[in-house]
């Protein structure tokens, strides 16, 4: 599985006085990830400034698992996320060029356990992952954050090669 990546306008970004001196606006045009594991991250169409309880001013530049929405911060360049009703961010990765990279490794390592492999395969899949990601964004690791909620899914068993593909299927049509 590879990760494909949407290059997203900012040219209305720019005209933005809240986020025009962004220095981090070019990651989004550089690219973010179209999706992840289908649902658990998807990319908007255009990226919107917002202001938030949760984050404060914003950029929105995708969703996680439909309910929550992918920031971009524009002060630190961190990646966070905002489920409804939150007084306090999720973070998701310290820059977009970390978030890339970790779903393009993750997705890279995919399959990673199939139904019928051994009880320990999903820890053994967890426990790459893991390493995968401190090698890419430590900081990542250290908090309750969208990682750290994917890895627990993993060791879960809810990352199953057939699963995947179900899930792939269904976004699909």
């Amino acid at each position: 599985m590879k990760l494909e990546i949407a290059r997203q306008p900012i040219d209305d970004l720019t005209k933005d006085p809240r986020v025009s001196g962004c220095a981090h606006l070019l990651s989004l045009a550089n690219g973010v990830p179209r999706s992840f594991f289908g649902r658990r991250f998807a990319a908007l169409a255009r990226p919107v400034v917002i202001e938030s309880d949760c984050a404060g001013i914003g950029i929105w530049f995708g969703n996680v698992m439909r309910i929550a929405r992918a920031i971009l911060e524009p002060v630190t360049g961190q990646i966070i996320c905002c489920y409804p009703e939150a007084a306090v961010p999720v973070l998701i990765s310290t820059s977009m060029a970390a978030f890339r990279s970790t779903c393009a490794a993750a997705l890279d390592r995919f399959p990673y356990y199939a139904g019928d492999d051994a009880d320990d395969a999903p820890a053994v899949a967890r426990a790459d992952l893991e390493a995968i990601i401190k090698e890419i964004d430590p900081d990542v690791l250290k908090v309750d954050s969208f990682w750290v909620t994917f890895l627990d899914d993993v060791e879960m068993g809810d990352f199953t090669t057939e699963a995947v593909e179900r899930l792939i299927a269904e976004v699909s049509r």
